[in-house]
């Protein structure tokens, strides 16, 4: 991820890493961060290659005292690379982005109706994930490939699943399937890399604006919301990926976290 980051940040700002796991030992790991039954369930990768399953009640700890050593060193944004949940974490006055908050209305937006699947690395983190969505009216199917050890034809395998019981499916960020007579057509053009992650979110407000095929005015159109894939490091991302293909979509709904922002195409006041 860091060269990703160094090259959208392109010099403006310094970038410093930190993991919570860093420095502890694969014996350190599994004597005193292992699960226990009942615990939320999460999974990463040590810097020697290995994989390893840890318990968030028990991460949260390390996780908060990184951010908080990073915000006295001047910090002023944080980003959490962990599509978890991790309820209490803070700081006094940097900007911490959590990916849980971001992704789920992303979903939300992108799904509109259509049967979701989502692809989790263990299937134990099978009933957190619903919880994670099911605020957001989601009710994905779930199955299990580890982003870490899982080869291509285990995330195959997963994906078929899904067959005849989704329309996309969603490992975090990452497009892996789309069904329906555009959806060959739409991932070939995408590829088999970055072009499948996702690029972009956006909210039509231009009242002027016309449905006319020109996805640069449709995108725009009061009421619609537009979902793109592929490249976004020319407008401040960090994806390069050779290809950005958006997806408009009309009358749908939208939520923010836990509060509805649109309704059927309607954007809803404060």
């Amino acid at each position: 991820m860091a060269p990703i980051v160094e090259r959208a940040l392109e010099g403006r700002a310094e970038l410093l890493q930190a993991g919570a796991l860093d420095g502890l030992s694969l014996d350190y790991i599994q004597q005193h961060l292992a699960p226990s039954p009942g615990e939320y369930v999460l999974t990463s990768r040590l810097t020697t290659g290995e994989s390893v399953v840890i318990s968030r009640e028990k991460i949260l700890p390390l996780l908060q005292d990184k951010i908080t050593r990073m915000e006295e060193q001047g910090v002023r944004t944080i980003l959490l690379l962990c599509t978890g949940v991790f309820p209490g974490l803070h700081t006094r006055t940097a900007f911490l982005i959590e990916p849980d908050h971001v992704l789920p209305p992303v979903l939300k937006a992108m799904s509109s109706g259509r049967r979701l699947g989502l692809i989790g690395p263990l299937e134990e983190q099978k009933n957190n994930l619903k919880l994670k969505f099911s605020p957001y009216g989601l009710n994905p199917k779930f199955a299990a490939a580890s982003p870490y050890s899982g080869s291509a034809e285990e995330f195959r395998q997963a994906a078929l699943q899904f067959k005849d019981h989704a329309d996309l499916i969603v490992l975090d960020c990452r497009l892996i399937a789309a069904e329906g007579e555009a959806g060959q057509p739409l991932l070939d053009m995408l590829g088999e890399g970055n072009g499948r992650m996702l690029a972009e979110f956006g909210i039509g407000t231009n009242d002027k604006a016309r449905i006319t095929g020109v996805v640069l005015e449709d995108e725009k159109v009061y009421g619609t919301i537009h979902v793109a894939f592929g490249s976004n490091n020319t407008f401040g991302g960090t994806v390069a990926a050779g290809v950005h293909i958006d997806g408009v979509v009309q009358k749908t709904d939208v939520y923010l976290d836990d509060r509805l922002i649109m309704k059927a195409g309607q954007l809803l006041e404060r």
